[in-house]
């Protein structure tokens, strides 16, 4: 008589708990000086199903990370 292997369930992987924001440059919006303008991309809560991600519109890279670094503080 065959042996008969029991089979466990597989181990489902661990998903990230938070997306990361990330810093994106958009050449083609510039500012009134020429200057191209930069965005923070932040990701959709995970609760969130059919959700995109949002772009902030920052007039500087100084203002798109201060504001990047406040907003992972919170999270």
């Amino acid at each position: 008589m065959p042996k008969i292997l029991s089979r466990r369930p597989r181990r489902l992987l661990a998903q990230p708990t938070t997306a990361t924001i990330r810093l994106v440059h958009i050449p083609n919006a510039a500012d009134a000086d020429g200057e191209p303008r930069v965005a923070l991309e932040v990701p959709p809560k995970p609760g969130s199903v059919n959700r995109r991600p949002v772009l902030l519109m920052f007039a500087s890279m100084a203002a798109a990370l201060d504001s990047k670094r406040s907003m992972e503080g919170h999270r």
